[in-house]
């Protein structure tokens, strides 16, 4: 059985400046994974959020960095 692989689109993941929603990610990620699962974070580019980055590579999940939603279609539907 291959295990679970989670995605989540989210503000920002690199960068809690700003941005509360960062920590919850981050514990969210942590606590899918220990339990096995696979999890990619989307987050669309942002200036703000570029210039205060905190948490560059997660060890946790493959993140990706997008300038669009819709430049990430082809990655989900992978």
């Amino acid at each position: 059985m291959t295990s679970p692989h989670i995605l989540i689109y989210g503000l920002s993941l690199r960068s809690a400046w700003g941005n509360g929603h960062a920590t919850t990610y981050r514990a969210l990620v942590k606590g899918l994974s220990r339990l096995g699962c696979r999890v990619t974070f989307y987050e669309r580019r942002a200036p703000w959020y570029d210039a205060h980055v905190d948490h560059p590579a997660p060890d946790d999940c493959r993140l990706v960095v997008s300038e669009d939603v819709g430049d990430v279609l082809d990655d989900v539907a992978a």
